[in-house]
């Protein structure tokens, strides 16, 4: 038998072995002509794909996905890749409808996969009657198949912000996946026992029940509530939804704003203060004013101090504007340290100053005041600067009502100041 004929029969029983699933035998050429080691080559690579296969169809027959999956040239092993991809998505999302979780459209053609979708459609459904037990006033009334109202779901569960509807007797009908990290243990707003051990330490629970169970619902609201368990802000938006069979459901819409809230706060502060002082500038100090003076009776005395620095100028224009901006701090310091905590004391232009003192007869401001220029010069002696630290003062006594315009009473403590300047600079000459 010549080289070529016992070639050819060293194919045919490789062949034959492949066939009976022998995958684990190695076949060698019988001669080193180069055709002979290419055929062998490539029947020992089909043997290798084979088995590969063997093993994978064998792992899927049995339920595993788990298993090796074959290489990555081997391409004969194509469509059983796609069988396992498609059989992994169909599992998860199996699991996924079990758990009660929203799980999406099988899109692939064939009747396992519509029949898979049929029944994770009818797993949402069956999930959405259970939690409402059977109650008509629930989400289950929608006139549109539940694999719609399922992708509904999935898109609210994504979103970044708390979403929570609840029905008219204040029961949760659902929650997305960011609601559930603060309301998971909440089944209905209306419940006593989630009032008293819930809401009394949970300030953001407290106030979304409030609205929940309130007797007259808003068709809209938006709200800000600082919870101090979590020190955290919270932006609340209630919106009622009317469904398709007039059914009417509280949306709440719940975004966590600290960081907006803060930086708010910040430039409100900034807004509000003298930068060089620190104290309040005129805007900030005269709404402070506004809302402190309604914690007081009408008939409680109150005093406005106009205060004006005495040789600002001549400082400046001598000694430079570092040293005037020395003279402005060490004056609002002192006028600072000689002025209660409920006192508002604001920078109200380049060298005047105003002092609301709240609850004060104008002697004990004025007591204040001259205890405050005394120190000042006291301060001259000890860091003896070229110039004198020194103010003049005027002061108004008066009873706050709503309609009192108060930048006419400063007004007037502004010309009391002038007549005290005036006699000072006289009594220098």
């Amino acid at each position: 038998m010549g080289d070529k004929d016992q070639t050819l029969k060293a194919v045919l029983e490789a062949l034959t072995s492949i066939v009976n699933g022998e995958f684990s035998k190695e076949f060698l050429p019988l001669s080193d002509d180069e055709i002979s080691i290419e055929i062998f080559h490539h029947i020992n690579v089909l043997t290798s794909y084979l088995k590969e296969i063997s093993a994978t169809s064998s792992d899927l027959a049995n339920g595993v996905l788990g298993g090796t999956m074959p290489g990555r040239r081997n391409y004969l092993a194509a469509p059983l890749k796609t069988l396992h991809s498609r059989l992994s998505t169909l599992v998860w999302n199996a699991q996924q409808a079990i758990k009660g979780k929203v799980a999406s459209n099988i899109v692939y053609d064939g009747e396992l996969y519509k029949t898979i979708n049929d029944l994770i459609t009818q797993i949402a459904h069956n999930s959405l009657n259970q939690r409402n037990n059977n109650n008509s006033d629930t989400l289950s009334f929608l006139s549109m198949d539940s694999w719609r109202y399922h992708q509904l779901l999935l898109a609210l569960s994504k979103l970044r912000i708390m979403v929570i509807l609840v029905n008219n007797s204040g029961e949760i009908v659902y929650e997305n996946e960011k609601a559930k990290t603060i309301f998971s243990e909440i089944t209905s707003f209306s419940d006593i026992k989630m009032s008293e051990n819930i809401a009394n330490s949970n300030e953001l629970v407290s106030f979304v029940a409030s609205l929940a169970t309130q007797k007259k619902s808003r068709s809209y609201s938006i709200e800000e509530i600082f919870d101090i368990s979590r020190n955290k802000w919270f932006s609340v938006i209630l919106e009622n939804m009317v469904f398709l069979n007039n059914q009417i459901f509280q949306m709440f819409m719940i975004s966590d704003i600290t960081d907006w809230k803060t930086n708010e706060i910040i430039l409100k502060k900034e807004a509000d203060t003298d930068k060089m002082t620190g104290l309040y500038n005129k805007h900030g100090g005269l709404n402070k004013f506004r809302q402190t003076i309604q914690n007081f009776n009408a008939n409680h005395n109150h005093c406005v101090a106009f205060i004006d620095l005495d040789g600002l100028k001549f400082t400046n224009d001598t000694f430079g504007h570092k040293e005037g901006d020395f003279f402005i701090k060490k004056v609002a310091d002192t006028l600072i340290d000689y002025s209660r905590q409920t006192d508002i004391v604001m920078r109200f232009g380049g060298d005047e100053f105003v002092i609301f003192f709240l609850n004060c007869s104008r002697d004990n401001a004025q007591h204040r005041l001259s205890n405050a220029r005394q120190k000042l010069e006291d301060l001259n002696k000890i860091i003896e600067k070229s110039y004198t630290f020194g103010f003049s003062f005027g002061i108004v006594q008066f009873n706050y009502k709503p309609n009192l315009d108060m930048l006419k009473v400063i007004e007037k403590a502004d010309k009391k100041m002038y007549i005290e300047k005036r006699k000072r600079k006289s009594m220098r000459k």
